[in-house]
């Protein structure tokens, strides 16, 4: 766990939350200390991007963060971006007034860092009025010093999600969805894709779309979430899909591939799919880490991002958005989490 440097981390939602766990998770979970979380705050979208021979990755909790990436070694320092365009969201409990403005998503592509923000307004309750869009150079992104963002406007169009491809070696392509159920290329914002998308995997050098966010590939076959609750499906030409007949009883919202096995992030915790010789998803099994104890059911894993794919989930490093599903557990644990060999457990990162 390495602590941000350049900006205190501002929670933009302070919440007092209690709960319990299951005894025996409780057991288990106390053999691992729990490092104080350095990236706080609830994290659906990650971005990863390649610059001067070396990878990063930004999470949008709120503010943007971003660290260098390793693949089997831990973490290097995490820090804050300063943009001077905005202040982030405060509240006013006295006055009961938002200000302000929260980074709720990060995508990027070969050139440019991409983040949508909200900001709110008081009437009888608060009130979201309206989300903006803004881009910057990778350079100026992972600058430690103040830094200016181009907003993005389109006319007659308000953005609803952004996501991005983010292979191995940074992100090619990224993408938005209008509120008007149209997706496109942030660089092509005349033509649009064809549909409603909310995720993208790039399949042989073609994105392939899909409705949610559950979708990722090991660049041989390509995987994502169903239709049906708690299925999932897979593809050897990026076209056909196949059905599984696993039975994860929650609903995938997150994948990533770790050698032989598929990380699943779900509406109840994170799960282990074994894939066989062909990469075809078998079975549901437990890990041999503290996963299942750490992010538990009371849990919802938004995302997931292996750095390898080639390598296990026990041999590189993984990243995972943790958020509250319904009743029971603690505030600390919403925030980035992350698995590192050489610490050999699942801890808040």
């Amino acid at each position: 766990m390495k602590k941000i440097l350049s900006l205190s981390i501002i929670l933009t939602f302070a919440a007092l939350f209690t709960g319990c766990f299951n005894p025996v998770f409780n057991d288990i979970r106390k053999e691992v200390k729990l490092n104080d979380a350095s990236v706080v705050g609830s994290i659906s979208h990650l971005a990863r991007v390649s610059a001067n021979g070396k990878e990063y990755l930004f999470a949008a909790t709120g503010i943007l963060c971003f660290s260098q990436l390793n693949a089997t070694s831990e973490n290097s320092d995490w820090y804050a971006c300063e943009i001077s365009n905005f202040s982030t969201v405060k509240y006013d409990a006295m006055n009961r007034v938002f200000s302000g403005e929260k980074i709720i998503q990060v995508a990027a592509d070969s050139n440019n860092v991409y983040i949508m923000t909200e900001y709110y307004e008081s009437k009888d309750d608060i009130e979201l009025a309206g989300r903006k869009l803004y881009k910057t150079t990778i350079a100026n992104a992972l600058s430690k010093g103040s830094q200016t963002w181009e907003e993005i406007k389109v006319s007659g169009k308000s953005p609803k999600t952004i996501f991005c491809t983010n292979e191995e070696g940074g992100s090619q392509d990224a993408f938005i969805t209008f509120t008007d159920k149209k997706t496109y290329n942030v660089n092509d914002l005349a033509n649009d894709v064809g549909g409603e998308y909310y995720g993208v995997a790039a399949f042989n050098s073609t994105p392939v779309f899909h409705k949610t966010s559950a979708i990722t590939t090991n660049g041989t076959i390509l995987y994502k979430s169903s239709d049906s609750y708690g299925e999932i499906e897979y593809s050897t030409n990026g076209t056909d899909f196949n059905p599984t007949s696993l039975e994860l009883k929650a609903s995938v919202l997150s994948l990533a591939v770790c050698g032989n096995e598929l990380i699943v992030g779900t509406s109840q915790g994170i799960k282990k799919v074994r894939l066989d010789a062909s990469g075809v998803p078998t079975t549901v099994v437990h890990f041999s880490t503290n996963a299942e104890s750490a992010i538990s059911k009371v849990y919802e894993v938004k995302c997931l991002l292996s750095v390898d794919s080639s390598l296990s989930d026990t041999e590189g490093c993984i990243y995972a958005g943790v958020d509250f599903t319904g009743s029971g557990g603690t505030f600390k644990n919403i925030c980035l989490w992350s698995y590192e060999p050489s610490r050999g457990n699942w801890n808040r990162e």
